[in-house]
């Protein structure tokens, strides 16, 4: 091989390791972000109450839906869930987007994982870390009048009230003001109080407050509803 032709190789051999480098070398820009989930807080009351995250780093593509997963593993995916509830609107405050979601069905006094998930147009799933807690073990379904007046008698529909005097309680609320009523045990799942308002003045709303010690652990759970005094 005569010296032209050597140095003609070599030169070849440079350019095309020059050519690799280069083309493997790709613009960071068409590299496909994930997404990440950011972590979850829980409002619970019965079964039900409201879930919220938000996306930490936004992934490449679209994002087609969000939502919150609840399930008994910490496990719990969108192909391995007990109850699923989508998010449609969400809320962007200073660039990071937030989103929350009302759920409900829960069973009582019972322990869950929850996560919240995103699946973008490429129906690529991705998950927040999950969270656990336990359900409370009463549930206040509807109070009956929503308005009234001194010494009304207001039913409280719901379930797993119980039977025990001393281990239920019903106050009324209003800002810093409580008063306690008197309870009458119709079944499991309906009580009656006796709403006395000596301390509540017409016009106050009034939180209907049902609290238990009936629970496993010997925790307390509180339910509410809401009572007009006129």
């Amino acid at each position: 091989m005569t010296t032209a032709l050597k140095r003609t190789l070599r030169t070849l051999v440079v350019f095309v390791s020059i050519g690799l480098v280069i083309g493997g070398c790709g613009n960071d820009d068409d590299v496909e972000k994930s997404y990440i989930i950011g972590d979850i807080s829980l409002s619970e009351v019965g079964g039900k109450g409201y879930a919220n995250s938000h996306i930490s780093t936004k992934g490449s593509n679209s994002r087609k839906e969000t939502g919150f997963i609840f399930g008994t593993s910490e496990g719990v995916s969108i192909d391995n869930y007990t109850n699923k509830f989508p998010v449609i609107d969400s809320l962007s405050f200073n660039g990071t987007d937030f989103f929350s979601g009302y759920y409900y069905g829960l069973n009582l006094s019972s322990n869950y994982y929850v996560k919240a998930y995103l699946v973008d147009e490429k129906d690529k799933t991705f998950y927040s870390n999950p969270y656990s807690f336990t359900t409370g073990c009463i549930a206040v379904d509807s109070i009956t009048p929503r308005t009234g007046g001194a010494n009304t008698n207001i039913t409280v529909y719901g379930k797993n009230f119980g039977s025990d005097i001393d281990k239920l309680d019903v106050r009324f609320r209003h800002e810093a003001i409580n008063e306690y009523g008197n309870i009458t045990f119709l079944s499991n799942s309906i009580i009656n109080v006796d709403f006395k308002g000596s301390s509540f003045k017409v016009g106050d709303k009034v939180e209907v407050i049902v609290e238990t010690t009936n629970c496993s652990g010997n925790h307390k759970s509180i339910e509410k509803g809401d009572f007009q005094y006129k």
